[in-house]
């Protein structure tokens, strides 16, 4: 549900120290690509998806730590530095494994097509690429030279997805930030504010519709009452050494009872508000922990 309320908008700015984070993480991403080439090759299949679920989530990691110690508060800046590092990891990986392949080929038959004079590859990327789509990928060990499980469109399928896959996941880390306090300089920190246990239909209703920041907090459950199917989870980024306002996140927390005798119980969640800006005097005290 879509908040009319104020909410956390960040202000654009950034650090000059974002450009040297961000190069810092390039490197690191050349090098993730680097390691991700060495260890997948022509291994098997299943190894090569969980080192690239690995590579992925390194990249990421370097989005995230490039904005965060860069102090970078623009999503469009952090979306270009994000792609950038996606890319740079992508192409040292591609440009590694055509360097080893180069290598091979000219330790095969030092005659043919391997390493020029000048220390380039003399194996073209082109062929390069021939070559991978030919040898394509296996399920399990297979001999030198054997043909691949998966090869021809596959290959080209798979190169897509993992291209596809590195960069959204880097681009949606590059603009995914918290809030951060213009005042202190500093990111804000999340941390759990309270609980509305045992709420009927018409308290939810109630405050999804909250027009004002004080009809987000109804009254708490008398003392004793039991706790209910239907819980509000309340968090807040507080700034710890201003009195900014807080942004308020509200989540509705449903347990739905187990079908079956032998069954467990489920829970489900959906956001009602999303970092609401809230004064720091309409904040009600804590309650019980989450259930």
């Amino acid at each position: 549900m879509t908040s009319t309320l104020p909410r956390y908008r960040a202000s654009g700015r950034t650090s000059p120290r974002f450009l040297l984070t961000a190069v810092a993480a390039g490197a690191a991403a050349i090098g993730l690509g680097w390691a991700y080439q060495a260890l997948t090759g022509a291994g098997y299949l299943a190894l090569n998806a969980l080192l690239y679920i690995l590579f992925a989530i390194g990249v990421a990691a370097a989005v995230v730590t490039a904005g965060r110690l860069g102090r970078n508060r623009n999503r469009a800046l952090g979306a270009l530095v994000g792609l950038a590092i996606g890319g740079a990891a992508l192409m040292s990986a591609y440009a590694f494994d055509h360097r080893a392949m180069a290598t091979e080929v000219a330790t095969a038959a030092p005659t043919s097509a391997g390493v020029g004079r000048d220390g380039q590859p003399a194996l073209t990327f082109g062929q390069f690429v021939d070559r991978r789509v030919a040898a394509g990928w296996t399920f399990g060990k297979r001999d030198p030279g054997e043909r691949g499980t998966l090869t021809g469109g596959w290959v080209w399928l798979a190169w897509t997805l993992e291209a596809v896959g590195v960069l959204a996941l880097a681009l949606g880390f590059g603009v995914a930030f918290g809030p951060f306090c213009e005042t202190c300089r500093r990111w804000i920190p999340a941390g759990p504010l309270l609980v509305r246990p045992d709420v009927d239909a018409a308290t939810v209703a109630a405050v999804a519709a909250a027009t004002t920041p004080a009809a987000l907090f109804p009254p708490a459950s008398p003392p004793g009452a039991p706790a209910g199917p239907v819980s509000l989870v309340y968090t807040a980024h507080r700034c710890p050494t201003c009195a900014s306002d807080a942004y308020v996140t509200i989540i509705e927390r449903r347990v739905t009872p187990p079908t079956r005798p032998s069954g467990d119980p489920t829970t489900s969640s959906q956001p009602l508000h999303v970092q609401v800006a809230v004064p720091r005097a309409l904040l009600p005290s804590p309650t019980a922990p989450p259930r």
